[in-house]
């Protein structure tokens, strides 16, 4: 994303704790909605607000899990008959304990309370695509998911000034969203052979040739197999980490 007068968001869809996993050992700040010690609970006024450019906590990622998070737990508070989410530091923490898991959908139906961090995070993921001048990347999104298709298809819609690229892993994913991408002019799509660009469907046809001087394009093509690289996610991470200029202290940070 980026740089902007505001943090940067990550939304994600997964609900293992890799994340955070690997912002805690590179010592990088995060939010994720939750707020105290002991016990974390869900805080949603944390989420519906922007942060400002004095804010303490403006070069915090904010992470919002989606979907919810292998370390949410609904706690019921029996004398009052109910329940509020809180985050674990380990989901192991929790387990045995008869507490429920807040993965969406962890049940068939839910109360409106039940709803309610996942409407949060919701609302956020379309106010912020709808919230002026913005690049968004797609990782590891197959679009299977009709309720966040809809919010992103919407604000598209509405804002012109939002350009959406997406990395997918196989061309079948590119042909599905073919489908339905025309009318985006703003949302590119990248497969290994094939692409979708200003609303057109083509193959990848790529001359080295125009390359710049001491560009890696193994990074990002695979001139043996003729393919586009950065639908996989891990050649996805390596080629920012290279394009970062900071691609030595992150190797020695990871090294210990």
């Amino acid at each position: 994303m980026q740089n902007r007068d505001y943090s940067k968001e990550i939304f994600t869809t997964n609900y293992d704790l890799i994340i955070e996993k690997a912002l805690e050992e590179m010592q990088i700040p995060y939010f994720d909605g939750f707020v105290g010690s002991y016990e974390p609970f869900f805080w949603q006024e944390s989420i519906d607000k922007f942060i400002s450019k004095s804010d303490l906590t403006q070069n915090w990622i904010r992470l919002w899990k989606i979907h919810g998070s292998l370390n949410w737990f609904w706690k019921k508070n029996t004398k009052l008959n109910t329940h509020r989410v809180i985050r674990a530091g380990k989901f192991t923490e929790t387990e045995g304990d008869g507490h429920e898991l807040v993965i969406y959908p962890s049940k068939e139906k839910y109360d409106s309370s039940r709803k309610q961090p996942f409407i949060a995070y919701f609302d956020r993921f379309k106010n912020y695509l709808l919230n002026g001048e913005l690049l968004f990347f797609f990782s590891g999104y197959s679009f299977s998911d009709e309720h966040i298709n809809e919010i992103i298809f919407n604000s598209l819609r509405q804002n012109n000034r939002l350009s959406i690229t997406v990395f997918l892993y196989n061309d079948v994913e590119v042909e599905d969203l073919s489908k339905v991408s025309a009318p985006y002019l703003n949302l590119t799509v990248y497969g290994p052979t094939k692409a979708i660009i200003n609303g057109v469907l083509g193959e990848w046809q790529f001359d080295k040739d125009i390359c710049k001087q001491n560009e890696k394009s193994d990074l990002y093509w695979d001139e043996k197999e003729k393919n586009f690289l950065l639908g996989d996610f891990v050649r996805l991470v390596t080629f920012f980490i290279s394009n970062s200029n900071k691609e030595i202290s992150i190797e020695e940070n990871i090294n210990g």
